[in-house]
């Protein structure tokens, strides 16, 4: 009898014999070059939506990188960051555990004191992140656990600063932090008997691969750059069977996108043909700007 495999994976990956998309050198090509006789299964709801147990905000708001209305939020720090010191502090006040192992003075977190010695972040955004976080719909107060995700973690750190001037909890969380730190910040995420709210500050590190069942809000400070990342984000909440809140913030750039992305939703719609076509305009927008030069 010859063998049988199976192969498992959280999306399906373009090129999956049932469509010309991907490039040749893709996980589903490659399957499919290598087994063609293999059968795709599939749902009918794959990229498409996320639990009906999670309700979408989306809010406008001015983009991240313009020139008014700016905080300089400056990552002058001698040995961890003040938002990790912060929930330091606290858990020892709690007297919760917080990994008491020495932090190395030379390690790679904080070597991105020297890669981003200044970051630049609109005032507009994170007081629209902070009264996100603390005003927050009947939907999501059955929780006191949110991740804010950013795309860069050079933008995450100076987030995650802004909330805790404002006096949140707020971790930074993504691959320039270091282990322990990341260790700490699940630890908190995790802990049932901490009723006060805890947010992680995140790059799309954690939009997959770590589990957090008490994240009852979830937040788009910056939209994904493709479907599968949004609907990983977003899926952070509502798990379970849980309620969850997911808001999405954009630029008035961005506004077409969110309201395509709010119908395909609606609908039941899958979302990468949107992302798509945006990568497709942001491509022609490229060239025409380099012919322009």
């Amino acid at each position: 009898m010859a063998p049988q495999l199976i192969f498992a994976a959280a999306t399906m990956p373009a090129g999956d014999g049932s469509s010309r998309t991907g490039s040749t050198k893709s996980v589903g090509t490659l399957l499919s070059s290598a087994l063609p006789g293999a059968l795709w299964s599939k749902g009918d709801r794959l990229h498409r939506s996320c639990a009906p147990t999670i309700h979408f905000e989306w809010t406008p708001i001015t983009s991240p990188t313009a020139s008014n209305s700016m905080m300089d939020s400056v990552m002058e720090l001698s040995d961890e960051s003040a938002s990790m010191r912060a929930y330091r502090e606290k858990a020892s006040r709690r007297g919760r555990h917080a990994s008491s192992r020495p932090h190395k003075s030379g390690s790679r977190a904080r070597k991105r004191v020297a890669k981003v010695p200044l970051v630049t972040l609109t005032e507009s955004l994170a007081e629209s992140v902070y009264q996100a976080l603390v005003v927050q719909p009947s939907s999501s107060r059955a929780s006191s656990r949110a991740i804010v995700f950013c795309n860069k973690a050079a933008h995450a750190d100076a987030l995650a600063e802004a909330l805790v001037s404002r006096g949140l909890e707020a971790l930074p969380y993504h691959r320039d932090v270091s282990e322990l730190e990341r260790e700490d910040a699940i630890d908190a995420m995790s802990d049932e008997d901490d009723e006060e709210l805890v947010v992680l500050v995140a790059t799309d590190l954690a939009a997959r691969g770590v589990d957090l069942p008490l994240v009852g809000h979830v937040i788009h400070a910056e939209l994904a750059a493709n479907a599968v990342t949004f609907l990983h984000r977003s899926g952070r909440t509502g798990r379970a069977g849980r309620r969850g809140m997911v808001t999405c913030f954009y630029t008035e750039q961005e506004a077409a996108l969110a309201d395509a992305i709010r119908e395909a939703l609606h609908n039941g719609q899958p979302l990468a043909p949107i992302f798509s076509r945006r990568r497709s305009l942001r491509q022609r927008m490229n060239r025409n700007d380099e012919n322009d030069d």
